[in-house]
């Protein structure tokens, strides 16, 4: 399984990374930006897919993740996929960012095998080139759900995350 998803993060990336060979950029197409995030909307390390819906470096867009975790008894997958709003201008935004995560998230699957739905947010700063190049996210991510313990009634939980990232930018 763990060979099955670097490979395709791997393949995931080389797709994505064909259109900065080119000379000239383009203004007239969305920016996007994969990523690697350690902690934050997917648990301990994803690796994500973000686009703005506008031409602009900044204003809506949205983020899809993978991820995959196997330290001892946390063992588990994750699949984040959010809407998000860049506010600022000149590579520096504020981020504001709300979606869910399904999987199954290690430390709060410790009292079953289910996967499960949880709420997040996120909010946060974000350095991003405004036509390509590295990019920085660094923020906080909370998971918001229910633990089904044994026998017993749901519990909600609410867990903050402070979270940061690492990618690359292209228009």
């Amino acid at each position: 399984m763990k060979r099955i998803i670097i490979a395709l993060t791997l393949s995931l990336i080389c797709a994505l990374y064909t259109p900065s060979f080119a000379q000239d950029i383009d203004r007239n197409v969305p920016q996007f930006v994969t990523y690697m995030e350690i902690l934050g909307q997917g648990g301990l390390v994803t690796f994500n897919y973000d686009r703005r819906f506008t031409n602009s470096a900044d204003g809506p867009g949205f983020r899809v993740g993978l991820g995959y975790v196997n330290l001892g008894q946390f063992q588990g997958y994750t699949f984040p996929v959010g809407l998000n709003y860049l506010q600022g201008k000149n590579g520096k935004y504020f981020e504001l960012g709300i979606g869910a995560t399904y999987g199954k998230i290690g430390i709060i699957d410790r009292f079953d095998n289910e996967a499960r739905l949880t709420g997040n947010m996120f909010f946060g700063f974000r350095y991003q080139p405004e036509d390509r190049g590295l990019n920085i996210r660094a923020g906080l991510a909370t998971l918001v759900g229910n633990i089904k313990k044994p026998e017993q009634e749901n519990e909600a939980f609410f867990i903050p995350l402070p979270g940061i990232s690492f990618g690359y930018t292209f228009r």
